[in-house]
């Protein structure tokens, strides 16, 4: 913990493009300090307190979601942009349509982070049916996946009491779902 300000000045210093200037009462050869002794003080730093690196990167994934969820924020002021998102009419939704607690969520049915997310939307659906959960289909992995949102779609437009089961197979199969899966599982509902 000795030279963890010193670290933590020194990595901050060179982050803002900036130079340092920092005393440790060792290092100094004819006024500037020994580039392999700032070495030899970092390594020491780290290898003594490794979470400083973790926190530091954790620290700027923060930053960027915040940074990232403002300009969200921003555009969910909009009226027009807010109703698009909350109350589609034509995406598929499961919930009381007049709910006050609205989740949107946009998706790929091959998206592995999409089904990980689907695991926690449906914890919520089973637990607190006055949820409303609004499904956007966004296809984002190619052709396979744009069949997969037009049969998503129409499985919507036509049975939309229906959707929720077709979404949740899709969303839970395991492996790449392609038009043939799709259009098996909307034989199986009927």
């Amino acid at each position: 913990m000795k030279y963890a300000h010193l670290i933590i000045g020194l990595l901050a210093g060179t982050a803002i493009g900036g130079s340092v200037v920092a005393s440790t009462g060792a290092g100094i050869v004819g006024g500037s300090a020994d580039p392999e002794a700032v070495r030899a003080i970092v390594r020491e730093v780290i290898m003594a307190e490794p979470k400083l690196i973790m926190d530091s990167v954790q620290k700027f994934q923060m930053d960027q979601q915040k940074q990232a969820m403002s300009g969200a924020n921003e555009a969910l002021k909009d009226e027009a942009v807010k109703n698009q998102i909350f109350n589609d009419p034509t995406a598929g939704s499961v919930g009381p349509r007049d709910s006050k607690r609205v989740v949107a969520e946009f998706f790929d049915y091959n998206c592995g982070a999409c089904k990980n997310v689907f695991k926690e939307i449906e914890k919520v659906v089973k637990k607190d049916p006055s949820v409303r959960v609004v499904f956007h289909e966004y296809p984002i992995f190619g052709p396979m996946s744009d069949a997969n949102a037009k049969i998503g779609i129409a499985v919507n437009r036509l049975y939309p009491e229906k959707y929720f089961d077709f979404h949740t197979k899709m969303i839970t199969h395991e492996g790449r779902v392609d038009e043939k899966v799709a259009l098996g599982y909307v034989k199986d509902l009927g």
